[in-house]
């Protein structure tokens, strides 16, 4: 081989060497390794049509909350007489939030245990709480302590879960449900409502639901320490009830009502009917834990009345409708009997 073809062959060698080929001979010195500097890195962005969206959102209306499917949308709220409604609506359903001031309806003020049969559940330990409907459409509903009456209606949808996402106030007690419908402002607005104490300590409220098809839902409310704090002792119950259920033996059915308490122990309650010519008298000897009724026909259905204690003679006072006299009834037993003085029919 010529010198010049020699010295071009040995240069190649050394260029591919140096070129990174590897040679048959390890060099003694390793190769170092590449190395990025995080300024360099580079970085990457998911479009934004193909980030994931979370499938529920969670929704604010007034001082309550709920979680809702996120392609749920609002509809302009609703107001009407103290009453605002809140609807968020999507191709499988509708859930709406309301809240109701006190000044719409002072019968929201009474126990939510009044309830048709087969209509609610009764879902807390607060009568101030209650849920109606068990499918399809659901409402749940809460007082809360400033008189307002918070509600969810939930209808299709994942129906269950939205109503275990609601938030609202915490729920009221009978006492704060009792102290505001003390106020003159708010009894004045129930037909029937009397409050009695015996003494300075014991005390009773007995007040009338909203009156609907012959039948009104009463709930009488005891305090022993002066109307600091008040519970619920007896009401009305539309389907009866056993024989140990503190809502035996009370008064049912709509109609004047009146009450007296001569002492801590003794007293009665009188309804007399509007659609039955009769009077129901219903008495206790042991402070409302047990009562005993007594029914007495009258010659036509009562429009009012009063009931006082003389000197320990009760006397009931019924009136009547024009072309009758007004029905006097005396006890001097506590209630337990009752003579009525001669009622005959008036010239009108």
């Amino acid at each position: 081989m010529k010198r010049q073809e020699l010295l071009l062959l040995m240069a190649s060698l050394t260029c591919f060497a140096g070129c990174g080929i590897a040679s048959k001979h390890p060099s003694s010195a390793p190769s170092a390794l590449p190395t990025f500097s995080s300024r360099t890195s580079p970085s990457f962005t998911v479009p934004a049509s193909t980030r994931p969206i979370h499938p529920w959102r969670t929704v604010h209306a007034a001082l309550m909350s709920v979680t809702i499917p996120s392609s749920w949308t609002a509809v302009s709220p609703s107001s009407s007489y103290g009453q605002t409604t809140w609807t968020f609506r999507g191709l499988d359903g509708e859930v709406q939030l309301t809240a109701s001031s006190l000044t719409s309806n002072f019968f929201q003020l009474l126990p939510m245990v009044f309830t048709p049969p087969g209509t609610g559940l009764h879902w807390g330990p607060s009568l101030y709480q209650d849920q109606i409907g068990l499918s399809g459409s659901i409402t749940k509903e809460v007082l809360c302590s400033s008189g307002t009456l918070y509600s969810i209606d939930v209808e299709g949808g994942p129906a269950h879960r939205i109503l275990a996402s609601w938030r609202h106030p915490s729920v009221a007690t009978v006492t704060e449900a009792i102290h505001l419908m003390e106020k003159p402002t708010v009894n004045q607005g129930f037909p029937d409502y009397t409050k009695v104490f015996a003494n300075a300590a014991d005390g009773w409220i007995l007040a009338g639901g909203e009156p609907g098809a012959g039948q009104e839902a009463f709930y009488l409310f005891q305090t022993v320490d002066g109307g600091k704090i008040w519970s619920l002792e007896r009401y009305t119950s539309p389907t009866g009830c056993p024989s140990q259920s503190r809502s035996c033996t009370f008064i049912a059915g709509d109609g004047w009502i009146d009450m007296a308490f001569w002492s801590p122990k003794d007293g009665i309650i009188v309804n007399a009917s509007y659609e039955v010519p009769q009077v129901v008298i219903i008495r206790t000897h042991d402070g409302g834990t047990t009562w005993a009724a007594l029914t007495i026909p009258l010659p036509a259905c009562a429009t009012g009345g009063q009931i006082q204690d003389k000197g320990g003679v009760l006397t009931l006072t019924l009136n009547q409708p024009v072309g009758h006299t007004p029905v006097t009834l005396v006890s001097a037993d506590g209630g337990a009997s009752w003579s009525n003085a001669k009622h005959a029919v008036a010239s009108q």
